[in-house]
């Protein structure tokens, strides 16, 4: 049921807001950042092990291709990460300038999902599909745009001091 996948997004969410807020606590330095980031993302290689291993060791490897594939989408993480490490590092200190740039990111990527995916499709559309079946890729429809509009506009609200 959709609530179901809606209850998993949220606490999915809420671990990726807190990690960085509760790292935030170790009173990293802002020359420190990249440690937030690198400590974090070798604790999240040990969870993944640890809750999939029955999946790692009862399913097949990816493909050669696949595997490259997701090495690029992990270096792009990585440097995204190690950005945001930085990042969150240099901020104020008060729990509320953090909290707004982590919401801001979050937002960020509210709006850029549905963009990326739409353009992948396209990609896959037009240099991968076979002959004959290349159509013209997914449509953004108009209360995707509004969203959009939205979630821009939301993001530079949570920036803009109080008059």
């Amino acid at each position: 049921m959709w609530y179901s996948n809606q209850a998993w997004a949220v606490m999915i969410a809420l671990g990726f807001a807190t990690w960085p807020l509760v790292g935030g606590l170790a009173g990293l330095k802002p020359e420190q950042g990249m440690w937030l980031g690198l400590v974090t993302m070798a604790a999240t290689v040990v969870a993944i092990m640890i809750f999939g291993s029955g999946a790692l060791a009862n399913t097949a490897a990816p493909t050669f291709k696949a595997f490259l594939i997701l090495a690029v989408a992990g270096f792009l993480n990585g440097v995204a990460v190690y950005y945001y490490g930085i990042k969150l590092t240099e901020l104020e200190s008060t729990p509320v300038a953090k909290a707004v740039f982590v919401l801001t990111m979050m937002m960020a990527l509210m709006l850029f999902t549905p963009m990326l995916t739409w353009a992948i499709e396209m990609v896959k559309t037009l240099f991968w599909a076979n002959v004959g079946t290349a159509g013209a890729g997914p449509t953004i429809t108009s209360r995707q745009v509004l969203g959009f509009a939205f979630a821009i506009m939301a993001a530079y609200l949570l920036n803009s001091k109080a008059a």
